[in-house]
Parts: C-alpha cells; sequence; structure tokens
C-alpha cells in the first residue's frame, strides 16, 4: 500500500515540478532579454541628467553648488539632485535635496557630482 500512495504522489507532483522549473527558466530568458535595454534607457538618463547640469550651471551661485542643489524635473518620473563624491553632511540635508522625490510626485532620482559624473540612479 505505502507503493501505491508513492507512486501516486510522484505522478501527481512530477508535472508540477517541471512546470515549475519551465517558468522559471522562461523567467530567466525573459529578464535577460530585459536587461540591455534597461542599461540602454540609463545611459539616456544618465546623458539627459549630465545635460541638464550644464544647463543649468549658471542657475545657481557656488554657495549653491557647494551645498548640492536640486537640478529639479529631467523628466515625468526622474529628479536630478547635484550630492559630493564622497558623501558629506551637507549632502544628507533634506533642504539641499529634491522634495519632488521625498513628497512622493518624482518616482526616481539620480544624483549627479558637481563635476557631473554619476553617483546613484534609483
Amino acid at each position: 500500500m505505502p507503493k501505491k500512495i508513492t507512486t501516486s504522489i510522484l505522478i501527481l507532483t512530477l508535472p508540477l515540478i517541471f512546470s515549475g522549473c519551465w517558468l522559471l527558466d522562461l523567467n530567466s530568458h525573459l529578464a535577460l532579454r530585459l536587461m540591455p535595454q534597461m542599461d540602454k534607457n540609463n545611459e539616456v538618463l544618465a546623458m539627459e541628467a549630465r545635460s541638464l547640469l550644464e544647463q543649468k550651471r549658471n542657475d545657481f551661485t557656488s554657495e549653491q553648488w557647494l551645498k548640492g542643489p536640486c537640478l529639479g524635473w529631467l523628466n515625468d518620473e526622474w529628479v536630478v539632485d547635484i550630492s559630493h563624491n564622497p558623501r558629506q553632511p551637507v549632502d544628507d540635508n533634506l533642504a539641499n535635496q529634491c522634495d519632488q522625490y521625498y513628497s512622493g510626485e518624482a518616482k526616481h532620482f539620480i544624483e549627479l557630482s558637481p563635476d557631473n559624473k554619476i553617483i546613484k540612479m534609483q
């Protein structure tokens, strides 16, 4: 009797196990195909953020640049903020960060250094 139960359990569970493996393989395949597109999008966003910094460079005083100003909206979902690398205490002051991100208006932010290098994209 236990042999029949074991056989029945195997017959019933093997298709589930194999279908799960197939789905994992399919998900991995799709993720690998989508990743290059995400990288390309990040490159475009980084280029646009750097361009925004150059456009806004004369809009802020040297004192404001030392504090790391928020440059504002890059597009409908992203804002650009200036920070130091390595990070300084002034960078953690919410008054020097993009309030659009912390209020939930913007979904993502890009941190650039004053010399126009990407620090973080989130």
